[in-house]
């Protein structure tokens, strides 16, 4: 809209609640909040939580902050309010290392990505206890000699599956149990299943939106962590 405003950090993520909103997670863990038919910042919660990664709720009323390895903790804040509405303790894994990217099931589950073990692992925790619940081994296939199977980031896809990159190629498929996604995510096996497609529902467009305005910043992330794995 033709509007510039200073931010406190790099974008991690850009969420849409609304068609007039958004919400830009940025990497000291802070979130801005700007009028898109303006273009002016309205708000900005400051965090405490250096991150490289973050996602929002399906209906962006939740946005989660992932830990980059200085902390361990998975933070759930309102982006409306600014308040924060609980922490999952990834260190419960004694193997925790560095988190990377997260993806909400839709159904009250989160799932982070740690790029700093291998063989790659998801996080699982409780987005309405906000506890962490389990890890799960994510096998990624094979590498060349100098690489290794490091996870990147996560996407919640149709049929209740979850698909992981890995940082040198290759994606993991997950596919998670059916009580983790609403039922609108599930493959249909009624009758209606062999009905043809005629538009995508308002879920399917604002989780559109969300992912192609996560393409943007997709590049600043890559560098990051392509910097930090070069110099570690």
């Amino acid at each position: 809209v033709g509007t510039d405003f200073p931010t406190n950090a790099d974008a991690t993520g850009i969420f849409f609640p609304n068609s007039t909103t958004a919400y830009i997670a940025e990497s000291d863990g802070s979130i801005a909040v700007v009028d898109l038919t303006t273009g002016s910042l309205t708000n900005e919660w400051d965090g405490n939580n250096s991150s490289i990664g973050s996602c929002a709720s399906p209906d962006a009323s939740v946005v989660a902050i992932v830990p980059d390895g200085n902390t361990s903790d998975l933070q759930f804040f309102n982006p409306a309010t600014g308040d924060l509405l609980g922490t999952a303790d990834l260190s419960e894994d004694p193997d925790w290392n560095s988190g990377t990217e997260c993806a909400f099931t839709g159904n009250g589950k989160i799932l982070v990505t740690d790029y700093s073990r291998t063989p790659a692992v998801v996080y699982v925790a409780n987005s309405e206890t906000y506890e962490y619940e389990e890890t799960v081994e994510v096998d990624l296939g094979t590498y060349g000699p100098g690489e290794g199977a490091y996870s990147n980031s996560v996407n919640i896809m149709a049929g209740c599956k979850a698909f992981v990159t890995g940082y040198y190629g290759n994606i993991g498929v997950l596919t998670m149990p059916v009580d983790y996604c609403p039922a609108a995510a599930l493959p249909d096996t009624g009758a209606s299943a062999s009905l043809p497609d005629t538009g995508a529902s308002a879920s399917v467009i604002g989780t559109s939106i969300a992912v192609s305005a996560g393409l943007l910043i997709a590049g600043t992330i890559a560098l990051i962590v392509v910097r930090r794995r070069q110099y570690s």
